[in-house]
């Protein structure tokens, strides 16, 4: 698959919207910061969402792992300046639910896949940002499969202008509803700029599916 993570690049496009612009739910997500050697920094966004009797904050699984691609739950993570705690993690389909500080918890769709041209819209935290950042796009193919993905997983392509730090941000439709989650992007590199302007996510139906065999492990806990 040719795309490169939204965890590993640090650059702002200037396409990003400011906050003001739009009336979402931005005290429900943050910026998933650790110390990676220099420092407290932002290097994922999370969102939250309640499962049951638990809230838990959502993420890219990729952003909770360590240098050989396993998950890293002695990572000193933080959340709305706050320590924060790996709870699962989910390397299939990248996802990762973190235990923090309580928020208003975001609705997630019990829709269906979403259709081509979909409007969406996603709040990130560029790497850096002290403040969240609106990107606006639609949709290309809500459930779309890799050739030459082993596991035949599908994901969400959607058309939208994003940046580095990205990965993890919650994916709205127009009604406020969380309709998936953003994994990856693919660039194309000027001489200078880095442009991000196809990214790839987590489908609504896979969204769903982690969610709820999230809930159905606390169920037997």
């Amino acid at each position: 698959m040719q795309f490169l993570s939204l965890a590993v690049l640090t650059v702002f496009l200037l396409l990003a919207a400011p906050t003001t612009a739009y009336k979402l739910p931005f005290e429900s997500v943050a910026a998933l910061a650790w110390d990676a050697g220099n420092g407290l920094r932002n290097h994922c966004t999370t969102w939250a969402t309640q499962l049951g009797d638990y809230q838990y904050w959502i993420s890219a699984a990729h952003c909770a792992t360590d240098s050989d691609g396993n998950p890293d739950p002695s990572r000193d993570y933080y959340i709305k300046g706050k320590r924060a705690y790996l709870a699962a993690w989910n390397g299939t389909l990248d996802i990762a639910f973190f235990r923090g500080t309580s928020v208003r918890p975001l609705a997630v769709s019990v829709g269906s896949d979403l259709e081509p041209l979909t409007e969406i819209i996603v709040v990130g935290y560029p790497q850096g940002s002290p403040k969240p950042f609106v990107f606006k796009g639609t949709v290309v193919n809500g459930a779309f499969e890799y050739e030459d993905d082993p596991l035949h997983r599908t994901y969400a392509i959607y058309q939208i202008p994003v940046a580095g730090g990205a990965s993890g941000s919650p994916v709205f439709d127009r009604a406020g509803v969380v309709v998936g989650m953003l994994q990856a992007m693919t660039c194309e590199m000027p001489q200078f700029v880095t442009y991000c302007s196809v990214s790839v996510g987590i489908t609504v139906l896979n969204l769903q599916k982690a969610l709820t065999e999230q809930r159905t492990h606390l169920s037997l806990m």
